[in-house]
């Protein structure tokens, strides 16, 4: 098996960040690239019980502008409601 689809070691608690140099050799980051915990703009915020399939939009300038999620509020009871969030960055629109 090639180091390309050598299985890495698991995720954590909210997605993986994986990153390689030459698209052979691939590691892991150290941190979470997001956590589950949203700030909104009016200064509130929501911890969800799941937040997965990360997309980015970018702007006109090809910058990162909005990060994408599936998310979902509880997990069990029979509740599977989900939706997605879209989150700005911190990238000015132009």
């Amino acid at each position: 098996m090639s180091a390309r689809h050598r299985p890495l070691a698991p995720c954590r608690d909210v997605g993986c960040h994986a990153f390689s140099a030459d698209g052979y050799t691939w590691y892991l980051a150290t941190s979470d690239p997001y956590t589950t915990t949203i700030a909104f703009a009016d200064g509130s915020s929501r911890t969800y019980a799941r937040r997965e399939r990360p997309h980015l939009v970018f702007n006109q300038n090809g910058d990162p502008a909005f990060l994408s999620n599936g998310v979902q509020e509880e997990w069990g009871n029979g509740n599977d409601h989900s939706y997605t969030l879209v989150q700005p960055l911190n990238v000015a629109w132009p």
